[in-house]
């Protein structure tokens, strides 16, 4: 009995490691595509920010948006393409960012 609950213990610590996601720091009602006339993706993200959205990882490899556990480690950021190190949440919404690095590509 043991052994079978060590098993399953094991499965769900090696489902939560840290994987990469490459995107770009947007906000969560922009999303893949910022609105904002005359702005670039960075200035309507922080515009955004400051009329209640919140920070966000673009993926455009998965067509998918993530929050993060701290959107302040997304903040300075903000525009940016970006590789995200993290584990994402069991309701698949979010990730718990461990490290976050500008990447050399441009979306």
């Amino acid at each position: 009995m043991h052994f079978a609950l060590s098993l399953v213990f094991l499965a769900g610590v090696a489902a939560a490691e840290d994987k990469e996601f490459h995107g770009y720091v947007t906000d969560d009602m922009c999303a893949k595509e910022h609105m904002m006339e005359g702005m670039n993706d960075k200035e309507c993200a922080l515009e955004c920010v400051k009329v209640g959205a919140v920070y966000a990882l673009f993926v455009p490899d998965e067509g998918k948006m993530y929050l993060s556990d701290d959107a302040k480690k997304l903040e300075p950021h903000a525009g940016e393409n970006v590789i995200v190190k993290g584990t994402v949440s069991s309701d698949g919404k979010s990730i718990k960012v461990t490290s976050i690095r500008k990447a050399e590509t441009s979306r």
